[in-house]
């Protein structure tokens, strides 16, 4: 990170843009958190755009906020969504404490809640760790539900939700 001192050619600050929002945020900040963010900015980019896949504006803030020390509060709806910003921008703290608290979650789910949050989500991370702690009934229950099934059948999720149900 010596580099963001010794080297001015090093933007000090970065703006994200996500839709219409922009975030100015602080370049050795995102660079301590994100290897992704650190590769982006150490190639001179002052200008990121946050890919917005199934993202949602509060939920990047939130993540922005974690990485410049604010507490979030991760519920049942948006924990695939934070997970998959770490995911994307490579950041480990906030992954590991996603995977926690989905697993801390899941446990208390029975299959019709597990069907739901695999059909709205389709995480593949989330869905093969929730197939790997339960028995062969409810995997195959699961795998018969008609709202599973027509998740798999479409073209953007079958990959995901295929490599999940392989690995369970």
């Amino acid at each position: 990170l010596s580099r963001y001192f010794t080297n001015f050619d090093i933007p000090q600050f970065a703006c994200l843009h996500f839709g219409d929002a922009k975030f100015l945020v602080n370049s050795v900040i995102l660079s301590m958190h994100s290897s992704r963010f650190d590769a982006l900015i150490e190639k001179g980019y002052e200008q990121i755009r946050i890919a917005e896949r199934n993202l949602t504006l509060l939920v990047v803030r939130d993540c922005l906020g974690f990485l410049h020390g604010k507490n979030i509060i991760v519920t049942s709806d948006d924990v695939c969504q934070f997970y998959e910003f770490a995911s994307i921008y490579d950041i480990e703290s906030l992954k590991t404490g996603c995977i926690k608290f989905a697993d801390t979650l899941m446990k208390s789910f029975d299959v019709q809640q597990t069907i739901s949050m695999l059909v709205q989500y389709s995480n593949y991370v989330l869905a093969k760790r929730y197939l790997k702690t339960r028995s062969n009934e409810v995997v195959t229950e699961i795998l018969r539900d008609d709202r599973y099934m027509s998740l798999w059948k479409s073209e953007n999720n079958s990959k995901c939700l295929r490599k999940a149900t392989k690995m369970s």
